[in-house]
């Protein structure tokens, strides 16, 4: 009769001779196409603000006229916080919250004319259930 160890401090309800005592079980379901490309969608939305701010806090700085020191703050006000999101995008864990504010950002690419053919398509995808039984959602 071999009496199992008693897990340690901080490792709840985990037993020693579980397979899986330093990480949670491998998630064996493959992710769907979507998701790479909703990730080079974020990644490439990020690099495009991140330059248009640059952009722009090159032009305040150039430029002389009061106008266009105005719209540059406010396009770089815009455009950094914008740059922020996408890029946080990419860290987000795969949690229900996480799939809305994914498809939070797919809705503001199609503000765009020249975003609308990328984040069109990825949305149609998106909304299919494979997508959402990645993040739990039903």
């Amino acid at each position: 009769d071999a009496e199992q160890e008693p897990a340690p401090a901080g490792r709840g309800r985990a037993a020693v001779s579980s397979p899986y005592y330093f990480e949670e079980p491998p998630d064996e379901t493959p992710a769907p196409p979507v998701w790479l490309w909703y990730r080079v969608y974020a990644a490439a939305m990020c690099v495009m603000y991140l330059l248009v701010g640059g952009g722009c806090i090159a032009v305040y700085f150039i430029a002389p006229s009061s106008m266009d020191q105005i719209l540059t703050i406010v396009m770089a006000a815009i455009s950094f916080p914008f740059a922020v999101l996408f890029g946080a995008a990419l860290a987000l864990p795969k949690k229900p919250w996480a799939y809305w504010f994914h498809l939070a950002l797919m809705g503001l690419g199609l503000t765009s004319a020249c975003c609308m053919l990328a984040s069109g398509p990825l949305l149609w995808y998106w909304l299919k259930p494979e997508a959402k039984a990645m993040f739990g959602v039903r």
